[in-house]
């Protein structure tokens, strides 16, 4: 055999062996993204783009999604908790942020509101409505981004959601609106997961167009991810024009309207 030979077998394996494998690229994402259906078309779309990353995904509610990113639990974050989110890069856990959409929040309920809160003036003076009528509202009370902008519309009434009837589901926003359709209760939604479950709930719409209910989705990389090149892709790509045109037709042929509005890249 060439005396060549070994000596350039070894110094071959040993360069292959000094390639570490690229860890997992690793989306914490909320609920609501994966409730409305948006999620897995997103997902779907870089997967074909980017093969060479290997995405997977955590869901959460929006404060947990920020807590995995403060651990190094995910390397990419994608949450819609806007005064959270500045704060968590503010205080060095995350970078590169960037809008990626929005839609608004609703208030759900029995047809026949029997609170009387679709004629209120403000979405947080329908939530008062409510509690003064003592009728069952179903809260995520789970710190997502929904449950955040609940307890904002309850500190602007100086009031505490704290009747017999106020029932914290600590669960995602479909299973809540599920459990909040079987008791002919309230509930504050996003209106994407709203439009993908209208049908199997048979809800109304109570109160909407306040703009305090304007809901802001946002994209970023934690300090330090474990997959840089992976986070620097899918950041990249998720502000893309063609993420933008995806996110801008999702819902016109399913729902007959768009259920995000895309964000200009930032």
């Amino acid at each position: 055999m060439n005396r060549w030979f070994w000596p350039l077998l070894l110094a071959l394996g040993a360069c292959r062996s000094a390639e570490a494998p690229q860890p997992r690229l690793i989306l914490a994402a909320t609920h609501t993204l994966e409730d409305s259906g948006i999620l897995d078309s997103l997902t779907a779309a870089f997967r074909k783009a980017h093969p060479e990353h290997d995405l997977q995904v955590v869901l959460a509610g929006s404060g947990e999604v920020l807590a995995l990113g403060q651990r190094g639990d995910a390397d990419v974050l994608l949450t819609h908790a806007p005064d959270d989110e500045e704060a968590f890069v503010r205080a060095g856990y995350g970078m590169d942020r960037h809008l990626v959409m929005h839609n608004d929040f609703l208030l759900l309920g029995p047809p026949a509101d029997p609170a009387g809160a679709a004629s209120a003036a403000t979405a947080a003076e329908a939530l008062g409505r409510v509690r003064a009528a003592g009728a069952m509202f179903v809260s995520r009370g789970d710190d997502s981004g929904t449950h955040k902008k609940e307890r904002q519309l309850w500190a602007a009434l100086g009031q505490t959601p704290d009747w017999p009837d106020y029932v914290e589901a600590g669960v995602g926003m479909a299973d809540a609106m599920r459990l909040a359709a079987q008791r002919g209760a309230y509930i504050l939604a996003d209106r994407a997961t709203y439009l993908n479950l209208q049908r199997e709930l048979g809800f109304g719409i109570i109160h909407e167009g306040d703009p305090v209910l304007f809901n802001q989705y946002s994209v970023m990389v934690i300090r330090n991810p474990r997959n840089p090149a992976g986070a620097s892709a899918l950041v990249e790509w998720i502000t893309s024009p063609e993420a933008r045109a995806l996110i801008g037709s999702y819902g016109r042929e399913r729902f007959g309207m768009r259920a995000f509005l895309p964000d200009s890249a930032d």
